[in-house]
């Protein structure tokens, strides 16, 4: 099975103009990687970086703007079912289904220690990055 996740272009283009049959946005590039479906995408606070989750039990992060792979963060045992980039951008939070969140140093997919409940879904960071 082939998992990828496609980014669009939404930027006004002279193309929006026309009928609605070509005013669709258009593929800026497509993100492949992931060997299992595809179950979240979240861009960084700055726009320049994507993180995606897999069944395949890791995080990805792409660069928003050419697609590459930047880094697979690796380590859950259960499919990531959500990530989100830390306001200031230095750190991903992972939760997954083998019931263990991480927090990730996000220029070199370290995973940072985690003290905290053994269960979670779903996360958030707060504005100031001192808690999740």
């Amino acid at each position: 099975m082939r998992s990828e996740l496609r980014a669009w272009q939404t930027a006004h283009t002279p193309e929006a103009d026309n009928p609605v049959v070509n005013s669709f946005p258009q593929v800026s590039s497509d993100l492949e990687g992931h060997t299992r479906d595809i179950l979240s995408a979240m861009f960084s606070s700055d726009g320049q970086r994507i993180v995606t989750t897999g069944e395949d039990n890791t995080a990805r992060v792409w660069n928003a703007a050419s697609g590459r792979l930047l880094a697979t963060l690796q380590g859950h045992t259960d499919a990531v079912v959500s990530a989100e980039f830390s306001p200031d951008g230095q750190r991903i939070v992972t939760a997954s289904g083998d019931r263990t969140p991480r927090v990730w140093n996000a220029d070199d997919s370290e995973v940072r220690s985690w003290t905290g409940p053994q269960s979670t879904s779903c996360q958030s960071e707060s504005p100031d990055a001192l808690h999740i």
